[in-house]
Parts: C-alpha cells; sequence; structure tokens
C-alpha cells in the first residue's frame, strides 16, 4: 500500500473535511433500507419481499433526480430537498402499505444526492471512500434486509443497527485500503476469496458472529 498518496490528497485545501463529512452525510441513506424494513416487515407485517418493494421503489426515484438535481444550484437543491425529506418521513410511519409504496416514488425522488455532490470533490485515492456506485447501494439495501431478517429469525432483530454499523464501518475502512493499493487484483481472485469468506455469513446464528463474519467478507469486497 501507498500511503503517500493519502498524504497528499490530506494536503489539499478541503480535502480532510471532505473525508470527514462524507461518512456522516451518508449515514440517513444508509438508515432508509434499515428502517423501512423494520417497519414494514415487523411494525406493518407485509413480509421482507413487500420490504424489499418499498427500498427498490425509493431507489428508482433517487436515481430519477440525480440529473435533475444536478441542474440546479446547491442552496435550492438542499432547501427543496430538506424540506421534502421531513415531510415523507413525517408522515411515512402513519401511512398503510399500500399509501406508503405508492409515495415511495416520490420519497426517493426528494432523497439528497449526497454521491454526486461529494464525488466531483474527492480527489485521487478520496474516491475510493467517498464514491459509492448506484449498484453497490442497492447491494446494500439486500444485505440490510437480508440481516434483519436473519437476526428477527434467530430474535435478535434489535440487534441489526449494531450489525449494520460494523458493516458500514469495514467497508469505510476497505475503501481507504483500497484506494492505497499500487496493485490491481484479478477480479477472479477475489471472487474465488468472497466466495468462502462469506459463508460464514449464512451461518451465523448470533449477532456478535455476524458482525466477525462480516469482517473480512466485506474487507474482500471493497
Amino acid at each position: 500500500m501507498a500511503l503517500s498518496r493519502y498524504r497528499h490528497v490530506f494536503a489539499l485545501p478541503g480535502a480532510r473535511s471532505l473525508l470527514l463529512i462524507a461518512p456522516f452525510a451518508r449515514i440517513p441513506g444508509a438508515a432508509v433500507s434499515v428502517a423501512v424494513t423494520l417497519h414494514v416487515a415487523l411494525t406493518l407485517m407485509e413480509g421482507y419481499g413487500a420490504a424489499g418493494l418499498v427500498i427498490a421503489v425509493i431507489a428508482v426515484g433517487m436515481t430519477l433526480s440525480g440529473p435533475l438535481f444536478g441542474r440546479l444550484g446547491l442552496r435550492l437543491m438542499l432547501a427543496i430537498t430538506t424540506v421534502g425529506e421531513a415531510a415523507f418521513w413525517f408522515v411515512a410511519p402513519s401511512l398503510p402499505y399500500v399509501a406508503l409504496l405508492g409515495t415511495a416514488l416520490l420519497g426517493g425522488f426528494l432523497t439528497l444526492p449526497v454521491g454526486g455532490e461529494l464525488r466531483p470533490d474527492a480527489p485521487g485515492p478520496a474516491c475510493g471512500v467517498a464514491d459509492r456506485r448506484a449498484g453497490d447501494h442497492r447491494g446494500r439495501d439486500t444485505g440490510d434486509i437480508a440481516i434483519i431478517a436473519g437476526l428477527q429469525h434467530h430474535g435478535q432483530a434489535p440487534w441489526a443497527g449494531a450489525v449494520v454499523v460494523v458493516w458500514r464501518l469495514v467497508s469505510l475502512l476497505g475503501g481507504f485500503v483500497y484506494g492505497a493499493m499500487t496493485r490491481a487484483i484479478s477480479p477472479l481472485a477475489l471472487v474465488g476469496t468472497m466466495g468462502p469468506l462469506t459463508v460464514p455469513i449464512g451461518l451465523a446464528t448470533d449477532w456478535w458472529w455476524l458482525c466477525l463474519a462480516i469482517v473480512p467478507a466485506e474487507r474482500c469486497a471493497r
């Protein structure tokens, strides 16, 4: 690893603030899938498939808003998304499932596009930490649902938040490691390594076991 890359990045004006703010700015987006899954599956009792459908519709809305918000000024975009998100999440808990599914597209559309605002300012290897591609984000939503469903099956759903936090922190560390690497790793080697490392995740029956199993698998996934 070439840690000198990060010394160069940290020396750039505003880089330290960017890397400090970026992970915290993504917390609301990461919490959406957890909150929606718990609400739909456990409060509304509609099941995890129904929760996944709501999350998918929200993701579609987020995708559609990107090109439009990209043409707006930063202040106007922040004003629209702040008011819009506050209104959606204020009424969402009181909506029946059908109404929640119907408004999920608008809720996703009004979500602050954090990645789009941070990516142009992320220099060099900082992109390995600040950037999250859309496909990766959908994959995390699926992973969140699987984690919550597995913990609920074993009667440990209250620990879902802790497990997801560990997942995100390990992913963040993996981003730093990946950004400092000087030699590319073969995709075939990555896939061949990820397979065996992912098996313990499916076998975990306790939240602490799941946290430990996530560490090597997620580090490899980065």
